[in-house]
């Protein structure tokens, strides 16, 4: 009887011990975001993630979360400033969220799309710092009139095309295409004030990088007798002239 009295006692220390054990630990940190596409603005309207972009966190090392968690994910527009997560390495997958769908936005114009990878150390009761500028994945095409295009041309069409789509744009819009296509092609047609009707050739244009936007700047030719216009491509780096002939 006494044999089994001690048993019992010792069952019940034991689950009392277990019952005080406290769980281990969470060393964390803090983690300030600054996420942005880019390129950059020159004038940027606030610190924190920009409401386009997405983002995953996951354990460099491959490991879960304390929580069991295999990664951390945030929404477009829900991605907090300020995150408080366990020490360690991090990576950080940034995107849009229109990976797939980038190219039916804004009525078949498409949109910009980002998409990138940072890493990040978080240490134990300190703040770090994640700032980083998320590659835009595709390139983007526009078009700009010479101040007096609309007194001598009542109507125009100016298409762009590229990977099978071609895009009627007014002047100032934007096209969204993919660098991975053999550039893309632009026409500009238009109609003078006397209702004759004039064509360029169309164009192709190669040396396209993601993350540029193409501005196809048209002016009157200053040598020319015979209606020629000029047009300037330009991107953050660039220039190509090229004289057409109207």
């Amino acid at each position: 009887m006494k044999k089994i009295l001690y048993i019992l006692v010792s069952i019940l220390c034991l689950t009392a011990c277990q019952n005080t054990e406290q769980a281990p630990e969470v060393r964390t940190g803090t983690l300030n975001l600054d996420l942005y596409p880019g390129p950059r603005p020159t004038v940027k309207s606030r610190a924190g993630v920009d409401d386009v972009l997405a983002i995953r966190i996951t354990r460099k090392d491959g490991k879960y979360f304390v929580d069991g968690r295999e990664h951390i994910d945030y929404s477009a527009g829900n991605v907090p400033k300020i995150l408080n997560l366990e020490e360690g390495t991090f990576i950080i997958h940034a995107y849009s969220q229109n990976q797939d769908t980038w190219r039916t936005e804004n009525g078949g114009k498409g949109g910009a799309c980002y998409l990138g990878d940072t890493e990040v150390t978080v240490a134990y009761d300190s703040t770090s710092y994640c700032n980083y500028e998320v590659p835009m994945t595709n390139y983007a095409v526009t078009l700009t009139l010479p101040e007096l295009f609309h007194d001598l041309f009542s109507a125009y069409t100016f298409t762009v095309a590229s990977g099978g789509r071609s895009i009627n744009l007014q002047e100032g819009e934007k096209a969204y295409f993919s660098p991975y296509d053999e550039g893309f092609t632009y026409k500009l047609s238009a109609v003078n004030i006397d209702g004759d009707q004039h064509s360029a050739s169309t164009i192709l244009y190669t040396d396209v990088q993601r993350g540029k936007l193409y501005n196809l700047r048209y002016s009157f030719a200053s040598g020319s007798t015979s209606g020629g216009i000029d047009i300037v491509i330009t991107d953050d780096t660039t220039t190509d002239d090229t004289i057409i002939q109207f």
